[in-house]
Formats: C-alpha cells, sequence, structure tokens
C-alpha cells in the first residue's frame, strides 16, 4: 500500500473513531487491514473499531485469528476487555476472573473510556490505563477464551 494512501485511510478511520462513527471506522479499518497485509497496528486498530461499535465477538475473533494476543498486551487487554463487556463469567461461557481482574475490567468497561495504553491519561477507575492493562494482562494469561478453538 502507497504511503500517502495509507496515510489517508489511517487518517480517515481515526477521523471516524474520533466522531463516534464506530460502523464505519470499522469498515474503513478492515480496508486498511486487508491492503496492509494484515499489519499488527492496523489490526489493532479494527479491534478497536469493532470494540466501540460494541462488537465483541467479532473483535476477539480478530484477535484470536491474527494471533497477535500472545505478542501484544495491548490485545490481550482489549480481549479482556470484550470479555468484561460481554458480561463474562460461567453463565456466559467465559472464564471466571479473579475479584482483582474483575475489578479492573468493571473499571474500564466503558467503550473507548482510554484504549490506547500509551496516552497517559487517567482511566474511569483511577490510575494509568497501562498499568491497569499490565496488571489485566498477568491475570488473564491462561483465560480459555484466549485458547485457540
Amino acid at each position: 500500500m502507497e504511503g500517502g494512501a495509507a496515510q489517508s485511510l489511517r487518517s480517515l478511520v481515526h477521523d471516524c473513531l474520533a466522531k463516534h462513527m464506530y460502523d464505519a471506522a470499522a469498515f474503513y479499518a478492515d480496508k486498511m487491514v486487508s491492503l496492509s497485509g494484515y499489519s499488527p497496528a492496523e489490526v489493532y486498530t479494527l479491534a478497536q473499531a469493532f470494540y466501540c461499535a460494541r462488537q465483541f465477538r467479532r473483535c476477539l475473533q480478530l484477535l484470536r485469528g491474527t494471533e497477535l494476543i500472545e505478542k501484544d498486551v495491548r490485545f490481550r487487554f482489549l480481549a479482556a476487555r470484550c470479555g468484561a463487556a460481554r458480561g463474562g463469567g460461567p453463565a456466559a461461557s467465559e472464564p471466571v476472573m479473579d475479584p482483582h481482574t474483575q475489578q479492573v475490567c468493571r473499571a474500564y468497561a466503558s467503550p473507548c473510556s482510554c484504549l490506547h495504553g500509551s496516552c497517559g491519561k487517567e482511566g474511569r477507575g483511577g490510575g494509568c490505563a497501562r498499568d491497569a492493562s499490565r496488571r489485566v494482562a498477568a491475570s488473564i494469561q491462561d483465560w480459555p477464551m484466549l485458547a485457540d478453538s
């Protein structure tokens, strides 16, 4: 994908996300992922758009399908947020979370409170999202929903 075209498409996706046009962002992010050959940065943007559009199942399928969950804590954290937003627990055939992880996931379960992890903003639960991401990632290493199906 050409540099100028890629940057324009990337800018369009981020603009859609900023304007809360999540379905449009997911549409264009999907095109961006296909054209980039499944670049991790572009896959994360698509997963973020799915999460913001409340398409949690699609987000989890994308993250599992690209096998990026094992490689980057941002992907594990986003997968945990999807599980929390879907109402994870035994009734929803999701793994049981320890109390600390439940507390962190509840604090960050609102769409787009701070998905970037490196923005330095305070999350709703107090504390930096990057720190919360590390705590969640450490406690969800062996979740069945993250295992290959």
